[in-house]
């Protein structure tokens, strides 16, 4: 994160019921260090037992401040009713039971089925020339030599 911050880049991250990504902004110049980055957080994400920590705190306490909204409420029995069984019917968030019962393991197979070739989009777009980006993205990740 600093890397991508000293260069005035930014990083970020979301999720959906469907998808997840990742979003690095950068300067054309130092496109080579996003792509670097990217394939660090790719390959070789850590999972670090403290950090998992912090964001199951976190998320923890985001799930019981929803539960004090009552739109927030509505929508959650809204969507138990409609959805039923179906994964749908589970809160974006997660339960506080399920967050507390996530282990690291839990999150490196996950990733590991998740973060594969058949399953990510890349799109890079600005002031590029499509083809030597194309061939610097595949260097950079090993898919090329």
């Amino acid at each position: 994160m600093r890397d991508i911050e000293s260069v005035g880049g930014s990083i970020s991250t979301y999720s959906g019921a469907n998808s997840m990504g990742l979003s690095i902004e950068v300067m054309q110049p130092d496109l080579p260090l996003a792509i670097d980055i990217l394939t660090d957080i790719l390959r070789e994400s850590k999972f670090d037992s403290a950090e998992i920590a912090r964001e199951q705190d976190a998320q923890i306490a985001e799930i019981r401040q929803e539960r004090e909204q009552p739109v927030k409420v509505a929508m959650l029995n809204a969507r138990a009713k409609l959805f039923g069984d179906h994964p749908y019917s589970m809160p974006n968030l997660g339960t506080e039971k399920k967050v507390k019962a996530l282990k690291r393991e839990d999150l490196i197979e996950f990733w590991k089925s998740v973060a594969v070739p058949s399953n990510i989009v890349l799109a890079v777009f600005g002031d590029i020339e499509p083809e030597k980006t194309r061939s610097l993205v595949l260097k950079r990740m090993g898919l090329l030599t």
